[in-house]
């Protein structure tokens, strides 16, 4: 007779084991659902394959957690799709942990997404690399902060860039700590501006490295501000050059005093003029030497201020002579005394007339010694006025010729009284006759 329902709830394990495949392939979805969770574990392995999609289907959950992996391993990859969520669910962590890559790669996204997490995380790395891009998308935030590292580690670059911004920002920290170079360059801008501030805080300096130009001009500017002095010294000079005007204003001033002479040069006008103040000032005197001539042109009024006397004194001659008069005329006095005789020696006479008289007034001894002819010539008579007469008896007999005789004629008194027996001997019968009856009474005295 045909056996009902509750008869083949009634047969020992050995007997539901005789039967052939085409029996097992014969019973009903009814008969199916009357297998005891003892009944279902015996089935061997040929008769699991026996199976209909349709029967596998109703198998009830307790079933299906109690089958042995050799009967999971043992199912086609067209009986694995048939599975429901819930029987997925059901699957217990060894059982996912043993299916096939095959296997795998044949789940729904909505199976996949039915995993519980724990079950997620046993398994392997090579499950894990089986995983289609649309299954890698198709993950629950929770599934991806379940990734053990060894997981995160093994991920495809496709499978990688296949990850939405959501569940970048899941990732354990500790996980994209073990994302390789070559993982880090495979993602996308959107998913690296996606990443928390704890996040991109945690990233190797190789990773950062790594970064596409595409992914640096890309992180937020909070992100940008938590960066270690390590990470931002790791970036390379293309990657500095990416950097919006935003993110260069973001950078802390710690940050602006690690960055390397190479990152410095690299920066644009346009990034280096949108520093603020207080980062300008925090420059190391290296990083000052390392600007180019036309990054110091670009500097504003307020940047030069900012300057402090000992990176005006790191200032090259080529740089001070890059800067312009006006900017140049808004420099501190004590910057000014500080700049290098070399320095003051290769302005411009544009430069030199431009100068204030305090600042003329500021100019050491050996700055004022070190005056090309040329640059005294330039100066105006209220600059020379402004010459301390210290300074002006330390001229050369060279400087004191060059002198013009509408400068000779705004000499004070004192100052020509200053003037020594050579720089004297040295005047012209044209500067002389150009001298007032005061100028040569104080000079006789």
């Amino acid at each position: 007779r045909v056996l009902e329902t509750e008869d083949i709830a009634g047969l020992s394990t050995a007997q539901i084991r005789s039967l052939g495949s085409a029996q097992i392939s014969a019973l009903t979805t009814n008969q199916i659902v009357a297998l005891t969770t003892a009944q279902a574990a015996s089935l061997t392995t040929a008769q699991f394959m026996a199976l209909s999609t349709a029967q596998l289907k109703v198998m009830e959950t307790a079933d299906i957690a109690a089958i042995t992996t050799d009967q999971i391993n043992a199912l086609t990859t067209g009986q694995i799709s048939s599975l429901t969520t819930n029987q997925v669910v059901a699957l217990t962590s060894a059982l996912v942990a043993s299916l096939k890559t095959s296997q795998l790669a044949a789940f729904s996204t909505d199976q996949l997404v039915a995993m519980e997490t724990a079950d997620f995380a046993a398994l392997s790395t090579a499950q894990i690399t089986a995983l289609t891009t649309n299954q890698i998308r198709a993950l629950t935030t929770s599934q991806v902060a379940a990734l053990t590292t060894a997981q995160v580690a093994k991920l495809t670059t496709a499978q990688l860039s296949a990850f939405t911004t959501q569940q970048i920002a899941a990732m354990e920290s500790v996980d994209l700590v073990s994302l390789t170079t070559a993982q880090v360059s495979s993602m996308t801008s959107a998913q690296i501006a996606a990443f928390t501030t704890y996040q991109i805080s945690r990233l190797s300096t190789a990773q950062i490295s790594a970064f596409s130009t595409q992914a640096i001009a890309a992180i937020e500017t909070d992100d940008i501000a938590v960066l270690s002095t390590a990470q931002v010294a790791a970036l390379t000079t293309n990657q500095i050059k990416a950097l919006a005007t935003n993110q260069v204003v973001a950078l802390t001033t710690t940050q602006i005093a690690g960055l390397t002479t190479g990152q410095i040069g690299s920066l644009s006008t346009n990034q280096l003029v949108a520093m603020e103040t207080a980062d300008i000032a925090a420059l190391s005197t290296a990083a000052i030497t390392a600007l180019t001539t036309g990054q110091m042109a670009s500097l504003t009024t307020d940047q030069l201020v900012a300057l402090g006397t000992k990176q005006a004194a790191a200032l090259t001659s080529a740089q001070v002579s890059a800067i312009s008069g006006a900017n140049l005329a808004k420099m501190d006095t004590a910057d000014i005394a500080a700049l290098t005789t070399a320095a003051i020696a290769a302005l411009k006479t544009a430069q030199v007339s431009s100068l204030t008289t305090n600042q003329v007034v500021a100019l050491t001894t050996a700055q004022i010694f070190g005056l090309t002819t040329s640059q005294i010539s330039a100066l105006s008579t209220s600059q020379l006025v402004a010459m301390e007469s210290a300074d002006f008896a330390a001229l050369s007999t060279a400087q004191i010729a060059a002198l013009t005789t509408n400068q000779i004629r705004a000499l004070t008194t004192n100052q020509v009284a200053a003037l020594t027996t050579a720089q004297a001997s040295k005047l012209s019968s044209a500067q002389l006759a150009s001298m007032t009856t005061q100028q040569i009474a104080a000079m006789e005295s």
